[in-house]
């Protein structure tokens, strides 16, 4: 029985799915006989550069022309569709590859076509002849005779000498859309009379990667199944396909960090399935993350299904997390060949996405403290300055002391002298007065235990922030640095405080107020100290 990918092997331009910005063209040349001596079709495997060619061959020697196609009925056209003429010539360059072959094809050319108008040369991965066999065929090219026309086939376009490249006409072929590989599966199906789920269907022209000859061949081995209606699962158990509600598991816990979770639902999820389908479904999963996170899910693969939850878990993940998660998949997948075990080496992908997401908190933290320091050096304090560390640490920790007595007095006493009002430089400066206490503190006490419960922000700004209810916003209000924390999560504490107070939206403001105390407790700690001193961060 002849594989489906033959069988079904387009025999018109308007049967090739995927490439119209070519069989146009090609057809437009066949009807004006402006034919070229020779042509390179490049691009992916499986996306139509054979066929394509196939069929030019047959059009430029048709005696029946149908709107640029092949009729497939007259003599010309079926000598080459039952491939018993000599003047359509197919070689493979990988076996055909030496300047021996080369030169022997140059022998032969000469002579005119037998039967034909044309005498057609395809020659399939032309990226395999050897530079001494290009320049034997660079001869040819040079001065090719009126009824000669080369057709050169690759998918390597960069190992073609520009020699070459400057003598052929060039189509790119493009690599063929999920909907134009359903439509052509579904047309088979019927044609067989099979029956398929339209979720399977999909599957099948995602797994195919924009090969149409790859979706067949998954095709012509799904449907050895003897079943009448084949499924989505049918697929997975065939391919060893992961199945997507578990990497959905397993993607959680690494954006949670719970590393036993982790290995429990990878175990799940690759018991008997090949390690590489594992970590290619994996690199899948955040590539559309990330399409999904910058609102592109119209190109995504699964792209109609999921939509819910691709979209929640990349607003628990940053872009960057995502590029340098796709980033550690890709490097072990070069490592997989070599592995010995490969098992554990999936084991060590899955602990260092977990490594890399602390790390990039950690990273999240220095560069909040970088804008702090920047926030504090535009106010006229240099940073980094030839002043001796221990010296500052001495008499910044004298300070720190003078002013803890003097805010313990201040609550006894509004007074406060001009030396002694100092402000506690530990991870932020603060003066907040009794008055400035979040109004009805006591409405926001679940509140503030919440945001000291998010570990994605600091502790401290919980004591810090601001809350009040206006209608149907919470608005929250803190400093500017504090802000820079704030936001990269606001959707996610957004969810975390809607189950304790009524509000629609939530609203983050930077506090005035603060800034302008900020500013002053700078300008003190300058005149205290002078200009010359540094920043200790605890």
């Amino acid at each position: 029985m002849q594989a489906i990918y033959r069988k079904y092997r387009p025999d018109t331009f308007d049967k090739v799915y995927g490439q119209k910005h070519i069989t146009d063209i090609l057809k437009n040349q066949i009807e004006t006989k402006n034919i070229s001596h020779a042509y390179i079709f490049s691009g992916s495997r499986g996306t139509g550069k054979t066929s394509c060619a196939k069929i030019f061959a047959r059009a430029i020697n048709c005696l029946n022309l149908q709107d640029g196609n092949p009729c497939n009925k007259c003599e010309n056209c079926m000598s080459s569709l039952e491939e018993s003429t000599l003047d359509i010539v197919e070689m493979d360059a990988a076996s055909n590859r030496r300047i021996d072959d080369i030169r022997e094809l140059r022998d032969k050319v000469i002579y005119p076509p037998t039967k034909l108008k044309y005498k057609v040369y395809i020659i399939d991965e032309a990226h395999m002849i050897t530079n001494e066999g290009f320049n034997a065929l660079l001869k040819i090219m040079e001065e090719p005779p009126k009824h000669l026309v080369f057709i050169l086939a690759t998918t390597e376009i960069d190992k073609i000498p520009q020699t070459i490249l400057s003598r052929c006409q060039r189509y790119e072929f493009k690599m063929i859309n999920a909907k134009d590989i359903s439509d052509n599966i579904k047309y088979i199906l019927n044609d067989l009379n099979r029956k398929m789920d339209d979720d399977a269907i999909e599957l099948i022209a995602n797994k195919a990667d924009g090969a149409m000859r790859d979706a067949l061949s998954i095709l012509d081995q799904v449907l050895s199944i003897e079943k009448e209606n084949i499924t989505k699962q049918d697929i997975n158990d065939i391919l060893g396909i992961v199945d997507n509600t578990g990497i959905f598991k397993l993607v959680n816990s690494i954006i949670k960090k719970d590393a036993t979770e982790v290995l429990d639902n990878l175990y799940t999820i690759s018991h008997n399935k090949p390690v590489e389908n594992v970590m290619g479904e994996l690199l899948n999963h955040f590539r559309n993350l990330l399409l999904s996170k910058n609102g592109l899910d119209n190109i995504r693969q699964n792209n109609t299904q999921y939509n819910v939850e691709y979209n929640a878990q990349s607003e628990l993940i940053t872009n960057r997390q995502i590029v340098e998660s796709m980033s550690i998949i890709i490097e072990h997948q070069k490592k997989l060949k070599q592995a010995d075990n490969q098992k554990a080496l999936l084991e060590i992908l899955v602990m260092r996405l977990i490594d890399y997401i602390d790390y990039d908190d950690l990273i999240a933290r220095v560069n909040t403290l970088e804008d702090k320091l920047k926030n504090i050096e535009q106010n006229g304090i240099k940073i980094n300055s030839s002043q001796k560390l221990v010296e500052f640490d001495e008499k910044i920790d004298k300070n720190i002391e003078i002013s803890q007595k003097s805010s313990e007095k201040a609550e006894k006493s509004d007074e406060l002298s001009n030396k002694n009002d100092i402000i506690k430089t530990d991870e932020k400066i603060d003066d907040t007065d009794e008055d400035e206490i979040v109004e009805n503190e006591d409405s926001f006490v679940k509140l503030r235990e919440v945001l000291r419960d998010f570990d994605k922000i600091p502790k401290e700004l919980a004591n810090d922030i601001k809350a009040s209810l206006d209608n149907d916003k919470l608005i929250l209000k803190t400093n500017q640095l504090y802000m820079y924390t704030l936001l990269p999560h606001k959707k996610v504490i957004e969810q975390l405080l809607k189950p304790h107070y009524d509000f629609k939206v939530l609203d983050l403001q930077i506090d005035d107020g603060a800034e302008k105390k900020a500013n002053e407790n700078v300008k003190k700690l300058q005149n205290l100290f002078g200009n010359n001193f540094q920043i200790i961060e605890k």
